[in-house]
């Protein structure tokens, strides 16, 4: 499997010499700075050549925060999403932090997928994200709710309802 593709030659080279896989990655973003995520690198591939995600396991990782991101790569072909950063973040608070960051992206790809209309994400397709009237406006939306929930899980927040001056440091995190 080869990690690290930037360009659609890029994974259309990795086809013609037999790898069974590629990674859309940009590393986190940390090792070049301004690297493209893999979530512009899947829109060019679907945009140029879609077929590349018919003929080899397509997968994406890095810059991923939101359940927005995610439906977005899945809706364009992408197999598989890794996550690590929310993840790593959370680990702040240990086992509840991390669980709690897996509720929060769980809940957010459920929602996410629920407002483009998309019922099960076996049933995702392209469609789903390049119709402005489903994707642009919802998705913008529900990015900023997100951007809203990871901030309030870095600020030690029970629930999305709380308001932040009543959390006390070393509160632990409790499932909502």
């Amino acid at each position: 499997m080869l990690k690290g593709i930037q360009t659609v030659e890029d994974a259309r080279l990795a086809i013609q010499h037999g790898a069974p896989a590629i990674y859309l990655s940009n590393h986190g973003g940390r090792q070049i700075d301004g690297a493209r995520a893999p979530l512009e690198v899947a829109i060019e591939i679907h945009q140029k050549d879609p077929n590349i995600f018919e003929e080899i396991e397509v997968y994406a990782d890095g810059g991923v925060r939101y359940g927005a991101d995610v439906v977005k790569l899945l809706a364009l072909g992408v197999r598989a999403v890794g996550v690590g950063r929310p993840f790593m973040y959370a680990n702040i608070w240990g086992t509840e932090g991390v669980t709690r960051a897996i509720q929060l992206l769980k809940t957010e790809i459920g929602l996410d997928a629920a407002n483009m209309g998309v019922a099960s994400l076996k049933n995702i397709d392209p469609n789903t994200v390049s119709s402005p009237s489903v994707a642009v406006i919802p998705l913008t939306a529900l990015s900023l709710f997100g951007v809203q929930i990871i901030y309030r899980l870095s600020q030690r927040v029970t629930t999305p309802w709380q308001s932040l001056s009543e959390v006390e440091p070393g509160h632990s995190l409790t499932a909502s």
